[in-house]
């Protein structure tokens, strides 16, 4: 069963078109049944486990926990957290290719 993703209705649609043309496993869900809720963010934010933050950052070892829980690749991860502007921090090179 793909992951669980919920986002706001402002990016949504866009969020869907990226999944869809990166084939990543995400199923769309509401937040309260998600895996992974996007956020929007006047500031930049700190990430987790659960949220992520648009236009924020998420520590690298917290990424690299957050793809494994998914269960999509690292490098898909990667891509997703491109697309939504969250900057990784603390990197250990390599992992996000």
């Amino acid at each position: 069963m793909p992951a669980r993703i919920a986002a706001p209705d402002s990016i949504r649609s866009r969020l869907g078109v990226f999944i869809e043309s990166e084939h990543i496993a995400f199923q769309f869900a509401i937040s309260d049944d998600a895996d992974l809720i996007v956020r929007e963010s006047s500031q930049r934010r700190g990430s987790t486990l659960d949220e992520l933050y648009c236009g924020g950052w998420i520590d690298c070892e917290v990424a690299r926990a957050a793809a494994e829980r998914l269960a999509i690749p690292k490098h898909d991860f990667g891509k997703l957290l491109d697309f939504l502007d969250v900057k990784v921090r603390n990197c250990a090179l390599g992992c996000f290719d």
